[in-house]
């Protein structure tokens, strides 16, 4: 804030003393106007920094809940329902070639070719691609997406959309360093939307 002060009468008349007067009024205002939007603009940035954060810390705790999978015992031939979609593995093979003989693809590990029937009981498609984290195939830590060598199996299927209320049967091809029948598989499926939890099937039958 500006104060002015008059020494003496001489120098200064009035009217250049009221002009004087009402710029420092003017200016001091000014400088009051700058200090209380500043207060304003922190209050307000404060406030959508909060905003903010609880927003991540709630998407984050979303995300994270959908990481873990349903501890739900499944197995083969069972009907798995997540994000309003059905699967269902029906068979499961082990190989180490897949295609015919003319065509085809040959590994020296493994091979897990499954066969699984998908329902989409959504209102919309339900999008699905080998690399989408839709379908993948747990042993322990390790976790496999569906191999590209799926284009090889007879029914194999890599992306594209399930129609709203359509049902698809295909086969999808994962390569592993053992067998199906050596170590103890989990297909890990999930449904459509972000909501959608994951849930295990395990590759074996019920007892």
């Amino acid at each position: 804030m500006i104060v002015l002060k008059w020494k003496g009468k001489d120098g200064i008349n009035k009217k250049q003393k009221n002009y004087l007067q009402k710029q420092t009024t003017l200016y001091n205002t000014y400088m009051n106007d700058i200090k209380t939007n500043k207060k304003k603009n922190v209050i307000r940035n404060v406030f959508i920094c909060l905003v903010v954060v609880s927003v991540v810390i709630i998407a984050l705790a979303v995300i994270g809940s959908n990481l873990s999978v349903d501890n739900t015992e499944f197995f083969i031939g069972d009907v798995v329902t997540t994000g309003n979609v059905d699967f269902k593995v029906n068979s499961v093979d082990n190989t180490q070639h897949i295609g015919t003989q003319y065509v085809g693809k040959d590994t020296e590990n493994n091979f897990v070719v499954i066969n699984i029937t998908v329902k989409n009981n959504n209102n919309t498609a339900f999008s699905f691609n080998l690399t989408d984290g839709k379908c993948q195939l747990k042993n322990g830590d390790a976790l496999y997406d569906i191999s590209s060598n799926t284009i090889y199996a007879v029914d194999g299927y890599i992306w594209g959309d399930i129609e709203a209320g359509t049902t698809k049967t295909f086969e999808i091809v994962f390569e592993t360093p053992t067998a199906t029948t050596a170590d103890t598989y989990v297909l890990v499926v999930k449904g459509k939307g972000l909501t959608a939890k994951k849930v295990g099937i395990k590759i074996k039958t019920r007892n």
